[in-house]
């Protein structure tokens, strides 16, 4: 069966900041991943776990010709970032040093600190609609399109309002803003990983290539296809590194939730469910877990000191918002 491994990186405590997650297959090659293992024997560096800032270092002062074998394969690990700073900028936002805001109105500019009356207020606002933002931008609102096109047809699955963000927001922190949107971000960032098949626009191809091969009932099609993604979608083994228990449950009964559908008398003999996993591993006793934890530091690092084109050079699929880029 197939399975997936995941991990996520981030620097500091700030609300906004970004989280980059990367996304391994079971089948990937890991030849990048065993070079940069034996750079660091090579160096003495020991048997402790391999850390992202060791790799780091370690890519900078490899050969030109072993960073480029290293490339060839680390080009490959799927690249997941949010970063909130985008949507401030949705409101004319942009943030300084000191957590200071300048707002942007009618080209008038006014700046907000923490001495601020409105200060605390702005940012409980920002910290609520970004997060609920970040969600519907998720693969959350994919699984309620692809359920709204199904029930066009086929009446199997229930009320979709498990996946409105309100409803997952309160799954995640009901009371504090703060801790609510950096649960949004990474439990989003999860969300990517858990559900990728439904925005992997190859999938989406392959998908809709097999089913026009046998009819061309577009009005059948569609939610034959949509059937076929969420399908998809539920039927691998998810690995996420320990940290972060409150999203399995969730992402967990996000998959019950979509299996209702499946289960109905309809598709009895049509889609077998398999016994798929959803769980946290110990990055020490996981090889796929250890290399989603370098390729996210080394995806960040790139990100912060370079930038997003400088990332895209490096990587060949990168999601950025919940867009393709």
């Amino acid at each position: 069966m197939k399975s997936s491994f995941a991990d996520e990186s981030w620097s500091g405590n700030l609300w906004f900041r970004h989280m980059v997650l990367a996304h391994i297959f079971s089948n990937q090659d890991l030849d990048w991943f065993n070079q940069l293992l034996f750079c660091k024997s090579k160096k003495g560096l020991g048997s402790i776990e391999f850390k992202a800032h060791e790799a780091i270092k370690l890519l900078a002062e490899v050969d030109i010709s072993i960073k480029n074998k290293i490339w060839q394969s680390l080009q490959d690990v799927i690249i997941i970032i949010i970063d909130p700073r985008y949507y401030l900028k949705m409101f004319g936002i942009e943030v300084f040093p000191n957590s200071v805001f300048k707002l942007k109105n009618e080209g008038n500019e006014i700046s907000i600190n923490r001495s601020n009356q409105s200060y605390s207020l702005l940012v409980e606002l920002l910290q609520k609609y970004i997060s609920e933002i970040i969600l519907l931008d998720s693969p959350l609102s994919d699984i309620k399109f692809s359920i709204d096109e199904i029930s066009s047809v086929f009446d199997v699955f229930p009320n979709t309002s498990f996946f409105s963000p309100e409803n997952i927001m309160s799954l995640v922190q009901k009371n504090d803003y703060k801790k609510g949107i950096l649960g949004a971000i990474e439990l989003s960032l999860r969300f990517y990983s858990a559900f990728f098949e439904l925005i992997d626009q190859g999938t989406k191809k392959s998908v809709g290539e097999e089913l026009f091969q046998y009819g061309n009932d577009f009005l059948w099609i569609e939610p034959r296809y949509h059937l076929e993604i969420l399908y998809k979608s539920i039927s691998s083994n998810r690995f996420f590194d320990e940290g972060y228990t409150k999203s399995i449950s969730i992402i967990k009964r996000c998959c019950e939730n979509i299996k209702t559908g499946f289960k109905h008398p309809i598709f009895e003999y049509e889609f077998i469910l398999p016994q798929v996993r959803i769980a946290e591993l110990d990055s020490k006793e996981n090889i796929r877990i250890q290399a989603a934890d370098l390729a996210a530091g080394i995806a960040r690092n790139i990100y912060e000191n370079k930038g997003i084109n400088i990332l895209k050079e490096k990587f060949n699929y990168i999601v950025l918002n919940g867009e393709k880029i």
